[in-house]
Order: C-alpha cells, then structure tokens, then sequence
C-alpha cells in the first residue's frame, strides 16, 4: 500500500513537471504572438518580404526581412550539409569501428573541440579596447585576428558605427572588409598553406609597377582603384598603368621606382658583359 502510494506521488509529480513545461511553452508562444502581432499586421505581410531594413525613426521606416530569412536559410542549409555527414561518420566510427585506445583518445579529443568557439561575435569576443566609437572595426579587426588564430572559425564583422547608429552601406562595406583582413591575417600567422601566395603575388606586383595586379590582388581593388585614380589624377599620370611612382614620396624619391631602375640596370650590364 505504501509503494503504491510513492508510486503515484512520483507519477504526479512527473505529470505536473510535464504540464508545467508544456505551458510554459504555450505561454511562451502566446506573449510572442501577442507581442509580434503588431509588428506583423502593421506594416503588412506584402512589406515584411521586402528587401529593404531602415527600422529608424528620421526616415520612412521599413522592416523588410526577407533577406534575414533566406540568409538564415541558406546558412542553416549550408551549415547542415556540410556537418551532418561529418558528425554521422565521426559518430559511427567512434561507437562502431573504433579500437578502444582510439575510443579512449578522440572521444574526450571531440569534447574539446566541441567546446572551442567556432563563432565570434561582435563586441563579445574581438572588441580589444571600448575608447574608439567610430573605429570599431578596427578593434574588433585586432581581436579578431587573435581569436582565429586560437581556433575560432567564423568572425562576425563590426562597422565603424557599431552602438553610435544603425549603419550604411559603406559601414557594412568596412567592416566586413576588416574582418576578412583579421582572418587572412590568422590564417597566415597559423601558417596555412597557400594563406600568404595572393600577399607574395601583390607584393611582387608592386615592386614591379604592376597596377593592374597590385589592384586585381587585394582584398578591396574597388576602394585601392578609386584611390589609384585619384593620386594618378593628382599628378597627371596620362594612363594609368603607366604611372611609375605616387604622391606619398613624389617620382624623385619612389623607392620603389629607384629600385626597378637599379635592378633593370645590373640586368643590362650583366647581359652587356656576355
């Protein structure tokens, strides 16, 4: 009598940690339903799968997500296909096919790895100081750098108008430049091959005048073309390509100018003296 009675006790009590978890569930999605209503209907549905965001007051307001869906959707794609084969096989091999003294080192090896960040995101990984409103991307480039470097996979990028404003286009366009300098700049500190060939190819390229492929090589040749331009106006290069020097050390003083002219010259005495 006394067993049946615990028995139903913990019965009850596993039936009220059900109910309770299944509405707080239900509630969850109902204050979410009434919260989001609004934001829904007001706009309009033909509205929200838009693609403009401007959620800002001093312009017409539009709270177009379709690019946040299908973002999320292609990342969630992506992300799926390329993970599940992996963490099935890793599976079956390590509780099928495994040795015991392969079991016994990569299972604790993957809980390792499972506990490093693969994602760094904004202001809570590679933000290395909190003085530079306005340049953030470039604090957040330094950290960045560093997080890739100790195994972090992903960096999420920071404009340079991170908590002043809701950025632009030329924002986003710098910061997600910045990021992509950190995790190059990582990825040849880890000495991973071919991470530094597009660096030797530029470098060789500027020490050659080549503008065409010192441009073609970075990492943002719209942005060092515009500038190129601009200098080459300055000093009234006729064409482009033909510029042999620019305005930070003037023609007189281009090292790297003086430099082609002294390596051409060996070259020529060296071929007069065959």
């Amino acid at each position: 009598m006394k067993a049946a009675w615990k028995e139903k006790a913990v019965k009850l009590l596993l039936l009220s940690t059900a109910s309770t978890t299944i509405l707080i569930v239900i509630s969850i999605f109902v204050f979410l339903g009434k919260e989001a209503g609004p934001f829904v209907f007001e706009p309009g549905l033909k509205e929200l799968l838009s693609t403009r965001w401007v959620p800002v007051s001093f312009q017409k307001e539009s709270f177009d997500i379709l690019p946040l869906i299908t973002g999320s959707l292609l990342v969630t794609l992506f992300a799926t296909v390329l993970m599940v084969p992996f963490g099935i096989g890793a599976s079956v091999y390590i509780s099928e096919l495994a040795k015991p003294l392969e079991r016994e080192f990569l299972k604790p090896f993957i809980e390792i790895l499972a506990g490093i960040p693969s994602v760094v995101i904004g202001f809570f990984g590679p933000v290395v100081t909190d003085i530079a409103p306005g340049y953030d991307h470039i604090t957040s480039a330094i950290g960045g750098t560093a997080s890739a470097f100790y195994g972090a996979s992903f960096l999420c990028y920071v404009t340079p108008r991170e908590h002043l404003g809701l950025p632009n286009a030329d924002d986003v366009r710098a910061g997600v430049i910045a990021a992509k300098i950190a995790a190059h700049a990582a990825d040849i500190a880890r000495g991973l091959k071919g991470a530094a060939e597009k660096d030797k190819n530029l470098s060789i390229a500027r020490t050659n005048l080549d503008w065409k492929t010192h441009l073609a090589e970075s990492l943002d040749p719209q942005t060092a073309e515009k500038m190129h331009r601009e200098v080459c106006e300055e000093i009234d290069a006729d064409k482009l390509p033909s510029a042999d020097y620019c305005s930070m050390c003037d023609r007189n003083w281009c090292s790297v100018r003086i430099n082609r002219e002294i390596r051409k010259a060996m070259k020529h005495s060296d071929t007069t003296k065959v």
